[in-house]
């Protein structure tokens, strides 16, 4: 996330939390979407990152 640690005995913890759902438009085709929030503490910059992402799955077999 691009924190940097000012003081070499520092400690950066933190945890994340992610939702992911996946709509099947057809049996083979299913669309993809996905958040995630993530909490650090410790560094330099801001304590919550958020995260999110879209996608489209082909089923082949």
């Amino acid at each position: 996330d691009g924190s940097r640690l000012m003081a070499k005995d520092a400690f950066i913890y933190g945890g994340a939390v992610t939702l992911e759902a996946e709509c099947y438009l057809t049996d083979r085709i299913v669309l993809l979407a996905g958040i995630r929030e993530r909490v650090l503490w410790g560094g330099s910059v801001s304590k919550f990152a958020t995260q999110f992402g879209v996608g489209v799955k082909f089923i082949i077999n």
